[in-house]
């Protein structure tokens, strides 16, 4: 019985390790898109955000490379040494 017990305290610590990475991925997802949402450039509030593996994830297009700059400097800034990977390409015809 002991042994079931452990297996099981290590399944349910497992789980809330899990639980609490997603978590943390989700706040700072959050923190990024409110980050870019607080600002004048309405394409950074379209732009999508994901976070994996210690990864920030930015996709989606913008007017300018100005746009750009300031959408990766926002993040950087929200994520600190965070790696931030840039799929934000720029579009005349947004």
């Amino acid at each position: 019985m002991n042994g079931l017990s452990t297996r099981r305290t290590g399944f349910t610590r497992q789980r809330c390790q899990q639980r609490q990475q997603r978590q943390q991925r989700q706040q700072i997802v959050d923190r990024v898109a409110s980050a870019l949402a607080d600002n004048h450039f309405p394409a950074l509030k379209r732009l999508e955000i994901e976070f994996w593996d210690g990864e920030l994830k930015l996709k989606g297009s913008v007017r300018t490379f100005y746009e750009k700059q300031i959408a990766c400097s926002l993040s950087q800034s929200v994520c600190g040494d965070t790696q931030i990977v840039d799929e934000i390409f720029v579009s005349s015809t947004h």
